[in-house]
């Protein structure tokens, strides 16, 4: 029985599925974790507005009181934009900075519908602020005279008069 016991212990110790409880934190906090922390790929849980959802492209973007954040998109889910939503995942490095995969490599982030959000006024920006990445995945307004449209797929591009060319924007 003894023995048994050990072996079971032994092969618990072994699974690599086993996972401290997710703990909640807020955008910001997630953001800025430390390297050591997000080395220990410890899962966390984030509540906030999906504020954008297109799993087809792969993205997806949550903001909360605090900040916002990329979600690594891999499969659809059912959630929309608008949802207030609670996501849970692991902080990622990313390249283009930190953002939510989920608790396994190459899976996406558990989003769970909590019922529908309420939107915040956008956060004025300008297509300079886009491109640096000051507003980057918050939710925000530009305004300006469009100087051209380009159809590229399923997506257009919007070139503003006398500013560079700011993301694509699906249709």
């Amino acid at each position: 029985m003894k023995r048994a016991f050990n072996l079971l212990l032994l092969i618990l110790a072994g699974l690599h599925t086993l996972r401290a409880a997710p703990q909640p934190c807020t955008v910001k906090e997630a953001i800025e974790l430390s390297d050591s922390a997000l080395n220990q790929a410890e899962p966390r849980v984030i509540t906030g507005l999906l504020t954008y959802y297109e799993p087809s492209h792969r993205m997806a973007f949550l903001q909360d009181r605090t900040a916002s954040i990329y979600l690594q998109i891999r499969d659809s889910q059912p959630v929309a934009a608008g949802d207030w939503v609670e996501v849970t995942g692991v902080v990622d490095p990313g390249i283009n900075g930190r953002n939510l995969r989920g608790l396994k490599p190459e899976t996406s982030p558990i989003i769970r519908r909590l019922g529908p959000g309420t939107w915040q006024p956008a956060v004025p920006a300008n297509a300079a602020d886009i491109v640096s990445g000051t507003v980057s995945s918050i939710w925000s307004s530009v305004e300006g005279r469009i100087a051209e449209v380009d159809v590229i797929g399923d997506r257009v591009r919007l070139t503003l008069k006398d500013q560079p060319i700011l993301s694509l924007i699906h249709i």
